[in-house]
């Protein structure tokens, strides 16, 4: 980490609800670490972009970016 880079704010947002809608319990280890979360949306996003076929009209650096911002888009539309 850098701050420099990437400015980190710790944000309170209250508790974190399961499917169950019961709030999850972090020490049972049954919780999804929030970069597992992360990394899922942006494989998702980005066979999505490749099934249109945006990874043909974006260059590498633009796809990434895409990808990026609908995967964090979707996570937080999702919660």
């Amino acid at each position: 980490y850098d701050p420099e880079v990437k400015r980190v704010e710790h944000v309170s947002f209250g508790l974190v609800l399961g499917e169950d809608k019961k709030k999850f319990k972090t020490r049972s280890g049954d919780t999804v670490r929030l970069a597992d979360l992360i990394e899922e949306g942006e494989n998702r996003a980005a066979l999505k972009l490749q099934e249109k076929n945006r990874d043909k009209e974006l260059s590498p650096e633009d796809f990434i970016k895409v990808r990026d911002a609908i995967a964090v888009g979707c996570i937080k539309y999702a919660d």
